[in-house]
């Protein structure tokens, strides 16, 4: 079963499909693929797995997946991830119905946003919760007040001493396409 509080706090967020190796050989134990596509993704879900750390999908950002409930099926049943992560709270039930961890993604931009994304949470019943911007350490205080997930913040977080002040504020995790801030350890 997949733990997130057991997990090094810091997830590589893969943008280009090039930087897949440098984090398969970084200490992180979660790869996030913010890239791929129909005809590669089950390759870097295999290779991702192989290395030993665990796989998830923006399903969002995988080029050729459509965002509904077959796309879900299609990679529950051929590609295997651990989990995925969306903005779209159709698939977040469908995630989990399916057997994959749900990761629930959503942009806190103002007052309006962080009241919607709660009611969302709470809807939706994500298996843990994302947010961007990330340098928010207030916030993410206010956001675990609310919510009993555990939360990766991502996006604007460019230093260990961010990376810090963030887990401190309560984030279970870090997520980052920076390759140089994979191998802190914190």
């Amino acid at each position: 079963m997949f733990n997130l509080s057991e997990m090094k706090p810091m997830v590589a967020g893969v943008r280009d499909v090039a930087d897949l190796d440098q984090a398969i050989e970084s200490k992180v134990d979660i790869v996030s693929m913010m890239a791929g596509n129909l005809m590669n993704i089950t390759d870097i879900v295999d290779k991702i797995h192989a290395a030993g750390k665990y796989a998830f999908l923006h399903v969002d950002l995988i080029k050729g997946l459509a965002n509904n409930n077959e796309a879900v099926d299609f990679l529950a049943e051929k590609v295997k991830p651990t989990g995925i992560v969306t903005t779209k709270g159709r698939l977040i039930k469908k995630a989990k119905e399916s057997g994959l961890v749900a990761i629930q993604h959503n942009f806190i931009i103002d007052t309006q946003a962080f009241a919607m994304s709660i009611r969302s949470i709470k809807q939706n019943q994500p298996d843990i919760v994302e947010i961007m911007p990330g340098l928010m350490p207030r916030v993410i205080r206010d956001l675990t007040k609310e919510i009993n997930l555990p939360l990766i913040v991502g996006g604007l977080i460019s230093n260990e001493e961010e990376i810090r002040q963030v887990i401190d504020a309560g984030a279970t995790a870090v997520v980052s396409g920076n390759p140089e801030l994979w191998n802190i350890q914190l």
